[in-house]
């Protein structure tokens, strides 16, 4: 593995920025052992190895001292509810026909970590890493795939109810993902249970779901990025009311990215009316008002990760 390093900013002490590249350093030495000298068989199961990288790399930033144990549970949480976000009822294997690859990432995480758990409920000296170094050991052609780790799993546990559960998830459709991913936990010290404490990534998805359910209606493509405080849209072609570059960080007088889950509810309630929506930039100058011509779908609950 080869990395640069470049700009001026990195002579400023950022911890945050600092954890992320740190992630990004364990995620990817994680790889040299789960997808290079070890090779998963099929991708259509990504999510053994991505999601298992992601959770090694969790662990060692616990490990290190980067995070601390409520931080490294919010870590896992986060995953869990970008999974819930992201997945929809369509079975995971499927993810990446949907362009939805960084669901191997954040479903497989929380996999990860019910492994673990469940593991550890059965013997507490045990972890994640024993149930990987076993896969390992029984690899005849330094390759695995997702039955083996299921058979691990079984015989570190003393039971298929787990691998039964995440086999599920993985290859066929599931209605309600959120039960799903409670029922993982059952019987360890984790339980996950559905709140309104929203964390600051929860807020700016609503927010950014409302630019692009406008895109998606009004021009069937969606073209923008987002920065801390607002959302670029770019011009998209054939498509009048998304034909010029905009900056919008209040929807009728709410932050979009600060408040995302209040803007998007009234979003909601102005698109069952067939309303207009109002846009303003930072400075709170109106910058476009775009009707809204479909129903849009509810929040997706925001599952919160507890010990006992």
């Amino acid at each position: 593995m080869q990395l640069s390093v470049n700009g001026k900013r990195w002579q400023n002490k950022d911890s945050e920025r600092f954890n992320q590249l740190f992630h990004f350093l364990a995620h990817e030495a994680a790889h040299f052992w789960n997808g290079q000298m070890y090779a998963v068989e099929d991708y259509k199961h990504a999510w053994l190895h991505e999601g298992g990288a992601d959770a090694f790399a969790y662990l060692a930033m616990l490990e290190f001292g980067f995070i601390d144990a409520k931080q490294w549970l919010q870590k896992f949480e986060e995953s869990a509810n970008q999974c819930l976000l992201n997945k929809e009822q369509t079975a995971l294997n499927e993810s990446a026909k949907q362009q939805r690859y960084k669901n191997y990432y954040s479903c497989g995480a929380v996999m990860a970590l019910a492994s673990h758990y469940q593991v550890q409920a059965t013997n507490p000296s045990q972890s994640l890493f024993d149930i990987w170094r076993h896969l390992f050991a029984q690899s005849k052609a330094y390759s695995y795939n997702q039955s083996d780790y299921f058979n691990i799993l079984n015989g570190l546990i003393g039971n298929d109810r787990l691998a039964k559960a995440l086999g599920r998830f993985s290859d066929q459709r599931v209605e309600d993902n959120l039960r799903e991913i409670e029922t993982w936990f059952e019987g360890t010290v984790l339980k996950g249970a559905v709140s309104t404490d929203y964390p600051s990534f929860y807020h700016q998805h609503w927010g950014k779901e409302i630019i692009k359910e406008l895109m998606r209606t009004h021009c069937r493509r969606i073209s923008l990025s987002y920065y801390d405080d607002y959302i670029k849209t770019y011009p998209i072609e054939n498509c009048k009311v998304f034909d010029h570059d905009m900056e919008i960080q209040f929807v009728d007088g709410v932050d979009l990215l600060k408040n995302g889950v209040s803007a998007y509810q009234a979003f909601k309630a102005k698109c069952q009316r067939g309303d207009v929506v109002n846009f303003a930039d930072r400075t709170k100058q109106p910058v476009a008002q775009i009707r809204c011509l479909d129903q849009v779908d509810a929040l997706t609950p925001y599952i919160k990760l507890t010990t006992e």
